[in-house]
């Protein structure tokens, strides 16, 4: 399932890095920097980096906000694959976050001999 998740949010940054370089032609810097932000956070997470993961998350919370932001609300049916797109990118680097987490050990049940 992890492994799924992965390939889920590589294939997220991918899609949502091409749509990003169609949307901004104007901004070549942005554009460039966010792709390479996505290149990075791709990377890292196909290698399970935890980096890759919040910065995937990262990638996801950014592009729903721009799209909220950016485009007509009219026209979200249209851009309603991207939002699913991104919301699903959020959703499934979060997923990894929280799974990758450190977890403390947990106490024995009981004790044989407490006093030793």
């Amino acid at each position: 399932m992890k492994s799924f998740a992965q390939m889920i949010v590589v294939a997220c940054i991918g899609l949502l890095s091409w749509w990003q370089k169609d949307f901004h032609l104007q901004t070549e810097l942005t554009t460039a920097g966010l792709i390479l932000f996505g290149i990075m956070a791709g990377v890292l997470t196909a290698r399970s980096r935890r980096l890759g993961y919040i910065l995937a998350a990262l990638l996801g919370l950014g592009y729903l906000l721009e799209i909220v932001w950016m485009v007509d609300r009219s026209n979200f049916y249209y851009l309603s694959p991207l939002l699913g797109w991104a919301a699903g990118l959020f959703v499934a680097a979060s997923g990894l976050l929280w799974n990758s987490r450190e977890r403390s050990k947990p106490e024995p049940a009981y004790e044989r001999h407490p006093e030793y």
